[in-house]
C-alpha cells in the first residue's frame, strides 16, 4: 500500500489514484479484516433526483461500535438543484453527542470536474449525506460520481 499512500501525498494526485488507494485497501486479500458488501439506496435531497445510478462498491467494516464505509457510485442528478445526495447505511446510528455529526472524506467528480466534499450521519440516523466542500447545490446532470469513506458509530 506504500505505493498508492505515495501516490495520494504528491502534489499531482488524481481522482484515480484515490480510488485505486481505496479499492486497494478494501479489496485487497492480504488484509486481515474482511469488509462486507451492501447496497445501500441513493437518494438526494429537496426536489433533486439522483437516478440512473450505478454502484461501483460499497463496503464496510465493523470494530466495535465503529462502522467505516467505503463507497463509490454515480448517477444523474435532476429536478430543482439540491445540496444533499444520500446514501443508506448498513446500520442506524448510535446517539453519540447532542446535535453532533460524524464526518467522512467524499471525493466528487461532476462532469468532469474534480473537487472534494464531506459526508455526515446524524443521530440515530440510517442515512449519510454527502456535500460539496462549499456546500453549494449539485450540478444538474449526468455524471456526478461521489466515492469516499466515512466512519460513525452505531447505535
Amino acid at each position: 500500500m506504500g505505493n498508492y499512500a505515495n501516490s495520494i501525498r504528491s502534489a499531482n494526485a488524481t481522482m484515480e489514484d484515490i480510488a485505486t488507494l481505496t479499492e486497494g485497501v478494501i479489496g485487497s486479500s492480504s488484509n486481515d479484516v474482511t469488509s462486507t458488501a451492501y447496497t445501500p439506496t441513493l437518494s438526494a435531497s429537496g426536489l433533486m433526483t439522483y437516478t440512473s445510478t450505478t454502484i461501483t462498491y460499497a463496503r464496510y467494516l465493523i470494530k466495535g461500535p465503529e462502522v467505516t464505509v467505503y463507497f463509490r457510485f454515480s448517477g444523474t442528478t435532476g429536478g430543482t438543484a439540491g445540496t444533499d445526495i444520500r446514501f443508506t447505511l448498513p446500520f442506524t446510528s448510535g446517539n453519540f453527542a447532542t446535535n453532533a455529526t460524524q464526518l467522512g472524506t467524499l471525493f466528487i467528480s461532476q462532469n468532469g470536474s474534480v473537487d472534494s466534499g464531506f459526508c455526515f450521519v446524524d443521530n440515530n440516523s440510517s442515512t449519510a449525506s454527502c456535500q460539496t466542500r462549499t456546500q453549494a447545490v449539485w450540478g444538474l446532470g449526468a455524471n456526478r460520481l461521489l466515492f469516499g469513506v466515512l466512519t460513525y458509530l452505531r447505535a
